[in-house]
């Protein structure tokens, strides 16, 4: 997988924590995310991290051209060492033929979409 990076971290979603070593549920919500790339090359992946480890990944791609509008869930169940931990959502999107528009998270391009992003952390 992946290796995590913090400059791709997506707005809002990034939580730190102090866990006492008991199981965690992690949930994302990313709404309204929009992908254009007009040859259909281009694949945006998100990524859910703790501690700078990848915990979980959800890839959305448009293999037509044009545009791709979802809303990304994504769940993970962790079992942390007591103490501080940092939890984030980040995106990077591949491109395998040379062109690329771009992946927009929120905004005017995501008008339809719910633009509403949601971290949860919980512990049990």
């Amino acid at each position: 997988m992946t290796m995590p990076n913090s400059k791709c971290l997506t707005p809002g979603m990034s939580a730190t924590l102090t866990t006492t070593g008991g199981p965690v549920l992690v949930m994302a919500n990313i709404g309204g995310v929009w992908v254009f790339d007009a040859e259909g090359c281009t694949e945006a992946t998100f990524f859910l991290v703790m501690d700078n480890t990848v915990i979980s990944a959800h890839a959305i791609y448009w293999t037509n051209g044009g545009d791709y509008l979802s809303t990304e869930n994504m769940v993970s169940w962790q079992v942390p060492a007591a103490g501080k931990h940092t939890f984030q959502v980040q995106e990077a999107d591949y491109n395998w033929c040379g062109t690329y528009d771009q992946t927009v998270v929120g905004g005017q391009e995501a008008s339809g979409m719910s633009s509403t992003r949601t971290l949860i952390v919980r512990e049990f």
